[in-house]
């Protein structure tokens, strides 16, 4: 028991004697180990403490694990710092760029916007009211849809003298519905066709051409046309209930 004793202190004095000369190679002959660590040590976790002079101590400390390092270690950590502070910093400039892109792209898409409802609302005007009253050969059979009425009574669930009932049906332009005639009380069918859909001349003849059919037909097996009527925003087809 006594010899373990012995060795254990005999231990203890050499790792000692080692720290000691290892503390006295690292620090500069001018100092001692009293005041080098009673001299504030550098934290090479915060970056504002990373200036140092020649004769600045030769330890340090690092502020996350309380461990001594060399100045090379330092200068390393010091580089390695820096450059990520330069990627951090390019990073934040690119991203303030990209922001700035993107500013400029959503003012020229609110500009562009403005410009496409513009020219929508001309078309919108040469087709509905512009070109059906022109006598040409190629487009005054158009005359026949007649000029908007912007007069008629129009809501979601009425036009003109007819109440807008349940759905019956539905296609890519347009939809059927029930509806009633507000003083015979009798059901008809109105295909409801909304002039935004149509954007085209060939649209636009599909239309007259269809309203044309209708209107020429008189069969006791095929529905017979009733009303037509040119609103604001649609084309509007009653028939029979079929």
């Amino acid at each position: 028991m006594g010899k373990k004793l012995l060795c254990n202190d005999a231990n203890s004095e050499t790792r000692k004697r080692k720290c000691g000369d290892l503390r006295r190679r690292l620090l500069p002959a001018s100092t001692s180990p009293s005041s080098s660590f009673s001299s504030t040590p550098h934290d090479i976790s915060n970056p504002s403490t990373l200036t140092i002079s020649r004769r600045a101590q030769s330890l340090f400390v690092d502020g996350n694990s309380q461990r001594m390092i060399c100045p090379k270690e330092f200068q390393k950590l010091r580089r390695e710092n820096l450059s990520l502070r330069k990627e951090r910093d390019g990073a934040i400039a690119s991203a303030k760029a990209i922001h700035r892109q993107q500013n400029e792209l959503y003012d020229s898409f609110k500009l562009l916007r403005e410009k496409y409802d513009d020219l929508k609302a001309e078309l919108g005007y040469i087709m509905w009211e512009y070109i059906p009253t022109q006598q040409v050969d190629d487009i005054s059979g158009l005359a026949e849809l007649g000029r908007t009425n912007h007069a008629v009574f129009e809501t979601p669930n009425r036009i003109s003298n007819y109440e807008i009932g349940r759905l019956l049906g539905e296609g890519q332009l347009s939809d059927v519905k029930l509806c009633t005639h507000t003083v015979t009380q009798k059901e008809y069918a109105v295909k409801i066709i909304k002039k935004q859909k149509i954007s085209t001349m060939a649209g636009l003849k599909r239309v007259r051409a269809e309203v044309n059919f209708l209107r020429s037909l008189n069969h006791p097996n095929v529905v017979k046309f009733q009303d037509f009527i040119n609103s604001s925003s649609c084309i509007y087809i009653i028939t029979e209930v079929g």
